[in-house]
């Protein structure tokens, strides 16, 4: 499915099982039939200019596929192949794997977001930067340094200072950035500045120097679902990392 198109995808089975004995073939429930059209419509929808297929095309198709797996599950059934601990090795595997994302999008679907909340990340995303920073070898310089500026010394006196810092001149979106350093700017405000653990202990030091709306961004309405799923999965994956420390795992 992901390397043909999905109009040929359905010929090249059609085409396969052409002349097949289908008179026993196995009955499908409906519900599985429901949700196998689903993904199918789900699958069509990922690949813009292709001719949808309409929805009797994907009906039989959704059956066909799934008496096919039930064939040749029932094959494997017989050959004793849910007896070999490799295949039951990888049968717990695929199963772990998909009720952990059936809860992800579970603990999603569950997500309110207002009106308020998706025009707040449009801002953010639709937002052009210029980003100083300044690295620091460890925490404690990193707290001498933000003591520093408390006392009243500028970042940029800050950054004349020290070897490791820069100002970047282009204008820059969230987008642009690595993901811990546009995590950490998302909600920054400009003259903010703000500390990022890097993984080998030292610390990045963050200062939005100046900010603008990007030129020619897509309207709010255009992105707003895209923008809603976002923060769903942001607030499902809160709720998983909590659960995760409460299990005694760390996710990095």
């Amino acid at each position: 499915m992901k390397k043909n198109t999905f109009a040929a995808s359905l010929l090249a089975l059609t085409t396969f099982t052409a002349g097949w004995a289908i008179a026993a073939a196995p009955q499908i429930a409906e519900n599985r039939i429901a949700q196998q059209v689903k993904t199918l419509q789900q699958q069509a929808a990922a690949q813009p200019g292709e001719p949808a297929p309409n929805a009797e095309q994907l009906r039989q198709y959704a059956v066909k596929q799934l008496q096919i797996d039930e064939v040749l599950k029932a094959a494997a059934l017989r050959a004793g192949l849910d007896k070999n601990p490799d295949i039951q090795a990888r049968l717990a595997n695929l199963e772990a794997e998909f009720y952990a994302q059936a809860y992800a999008q579970h603990l999603a679907d569950q997500v309110s977001v207002s009106d308020a909340e998706a025009r707040q990340l449009y801002a953010a995303m639709t937002q052009q930067i210029q980003l100083q920073h300044i690295q620091f070898a460890s925490q404690a310089e990193a707290d001498a340094a933000i003591e520093s500026l408390r006392k009243g010394l500028s970042f940029e006196q800050l950054m004349a200072r020290q070897t490791n810092g820069s100002s970047e001149a282009n204008w820059l979106s969230l987008q642009q950035l690595p993901p811990p350093i546009a995590d950490t700017v998302r909600g920054m405000t400009r003259g903010q500045i703000q500390p990022l653990p890097l993984g080998n202990g030292s610390i990045l030091l963050l200062k939005i120097s100046a900010t603008r709306p990007m030129e020619d961004a897509p309207p709010f309405e255009q992105l707003k679902p895209r923008l809603i799923e976002q923060l769903q999965r942001q607030q499902a994956q809160q709720t998983i990392l909590k659960l995760l420390q409460e299990n005694s795992i760390d996710p990095n």
